[in-house]
């Protein structure tokens, strides 16, 4: 009965249904929204996202600006943002060290990761995330990036050059296969222990990572 009151006391209802076709959001959110804001339904929309990058920067522990970014990746669905956050909380990382590198934040570089052919990450229980600085890839990046152009099967397009500023750099087992050759050349005509451990590390992450999934993914965070 005080819902049917409120949405009495809305005096365009036109403007009701309009706001909760535009933006997934509960009558008695809307009807607030459309009290608060005078039924302005632009400003209505623009006060329902702001709250929720202002939650999504308090739960995950970022700033607006990214919060906002994480917002618009999953299309504004704050469903997927809470699993997409859950299920990542729970997937440990291995840090792939070059020699006795120390464990920084924030973590500037690349983290490889399996994702099933519907584009989802594992999320078994003996699957694991690794990560790679970006300093400690100078070897590394230009061995990747002749590889391309690639087919990205996931936006139906060629890529002409690897992005390390993309979180959408797919490989399917071929290329990963011929990346690791290519590695293990790399790693053996080295004079450096250090930079052949670290090759090798990453090696074994890779192959790691195709049994785990169909694409492999290196996304950096630049």
């Amino acid at each position: 009965m005080l819902l049917l009151r409120e949405i009495s006391k809305v005096m365009n209802k036109e403007k009701l249904n309009k706001l909760r076709s535009k933006i997934t959001i509960p009558l008695a959110e809307a009807l607030a929204l459309l009290k608060q804001y005078d039924e302005n339904i632009e400003r209505c929309i623009q006060a329902y996202h702001d709250e929720n990058i202002r939650k999504i920067s308090e739960e995950i522990g970022c700033d607006e600006r990214k919060a906002q970014l994480y917002y618009q990746k999953f299309g504004f669905d704050m469903q997927k943002i809470q699993y997409q956050h859950n299920k990542n909380s729970h997937i440990p990382c291995i840090i792939l060290k070059y020699g006795e590198r120390i464990d920084i934040y924030p973590r500037v570089g690349f983290t490889i990761l399996a994702e099933d052919i519907n584009y989802n990450e594992n999320i078994s229980s003996d699957y694991q995330q690794y990560f790679a600085y970006l300093e400690d890839c100078d070897e590394v990046l230009p061995i990747i990036k002749s590889l391309y152009p690639i087919y990205n099967h996931r936006f139906n397009k060629i890529e002409k050059d690897f992005d390390v500023c993309s979180k959408s750099n797919y490989f399917e087992h071929s290329t990963i296969h011929k990346l690791v050759d290519q590695l293990k050349g790399k790693a053996n005509n080295s004079d450096s222990q250090e930079l052949s451990d670290f090759i090798y590390s990453l090696i074994a992450c890779l192959e790691q990572q195709m049994k785990f999934g169909h694409y492999v993914v290196i996304a950096g965070n630049l």
